[in-house]
């Protein structure tokens, strides 16, 4: 089994528990969400750890939306 195949069914298993696949390379719990950060169209989700976990173009809007936050809401 590729662990493209095992990421993708982990991403499926934990979807419901508030988790969130931010990045090709990030699956974040979203309750660990501390701080999103934006800056010259690069976006970085700060985790309650300290870690820090990037967040790509096309998931920032979920991620948004999952967080309660509005567009411009950072």
């Amino acid at each position: 089994m590729s662990s493209t195949t095992v990421s993708n069914m982990l991403e499926e298993r934990l979807a419901g528990l508030e988790f969130l696949r931010v990045h090709r390379s990030e699956l974040v719990n979203l309750r660990e969400a501390r701080a999103l950060h934006q800056r010259d169209g690069a976006a970085v989700l700060e985790l309650s750890d300290g870690q820090r976990a990037q967040v790509s173009r096309r998931a920032i809007a979920e991620l948004k939306r999952r967080l309660g936050l509005r567009d411009g809401e950072a």
